[in-house]
């Protein structure tokens, strides 16, 4: 009787079906977000950049990686800097311009994102408003203020 009752409330959620592991999560995650096609008609010149198989070799690497190496992996690829061109006379609420580069190269943000299987940028704006001032991603970190605690300190 106690193992089952272990069972259920240790192993399946409350909707009673059983929690994925976090190697279950990747490979949802992998499936999800396939390759997509590279952009077209770029002023970069992006799809004469990189090859095909560049492109399925950079996206195998980054789904290979674990959740907070793929947020890294984001915030070392996408920089933010400061707008450089001012078409207005009036204040624009617009401070910043993102830098998205692939293997050093500068590539357009559909380029980008559809190169590591992503059609929107939200995932990368996360994972900027998250990082830390020296690059890295904050580990740990809840949403809630809480903070995770690490085995020596319980």
């Amino acid at each position: 009787m106690l193992v089952l009752l272990f069972h259920i409330y240790f192993v399946t959620s409350p909707q009673g079906k059983r929690c994925r592991t976090t190697q279950e999560k990747d490979e949802r995650d992998k499936e999800q977000h396939p390759l997509l096609p590279p952009c077209q008609n770029c002023r970069r010149q992006c799809s004469n950049t990189f090859t095909d198989k560049q492109r399925e070799d950079i996206h195998r690497d980054f789904w290979t990686l674990d959740f907070n190496r793929r947020r890294d992996f984001l915030v070392h690829n996408v920089v933010v800097e400061g707008k450089k061109v001012c078409t207005r006379r009036n204040e624009s609420r617009r401070q910043i311009s993102l830098v998205w580069s692939l293997g050093g190269k500068v590539v357009c943000k559909t380029f980008f994102l559809h190169t590591i299987g992503y059609k929107g940028d939200k995932v990368v704006k996360s994972a900027l408003k998250n990082a830390n001032r020296d690059g890295g991603v904050v580990v740990g970190a809840n949403s809630d203020g809480r903070a995770q605690r690490t085995p020596s300190e319980v």
